[in-house]
């Protein structure tokens, strides 16, 4: 299972799933998942974007270099709703994890 994509795995998981578990995984979801919306106000108005994706290591590197003197700013233009759409498919398996339905080497 090691070079599954985590689309894959996450969308066969859910086709396994009964409607209620569905509804729970849904719920559970919704409640940690990021915005792209949110993640460009942060960058824009505070340069916070990676933090709010939990990537404190990248946010302190980004500061610290004021935001690779605007050009790495300028990247992340473009980067966000990838950065964003991958700390989701990790919060949709660790999600399935913690409700039992994916094994833990997902």
């Amino acid at each position: 299972m090691a070079n599954i994509p985590k689309e894959v795995l996450v969308q066969k998981a859910l086709s396994n799933l009964s409607p209620d578990d569905r509804l729970i995984f849904g719920q559970s979801f919704q409640r940690k998942a990021k915005s792209t919306g949110v993640a460009y106000l942060l960058w824009f108005f505070f340069g916070l974007h990676y933090a709010y994706l939990g990537q404190w290591g990248m946010q302190l590197l980004y500061w610290l270099t004021f935001g690779g003197m605007l050009f790495w700013a300028l990247i992340d233009l473009f980067r966000i709703p990838g950065l964003v759409d991958g700390v989701n498919r990790d919060i949709a398996v660790q999600t399935l994890h913690d409700l039992k339905v994916v094994g833990s080497s997902g």
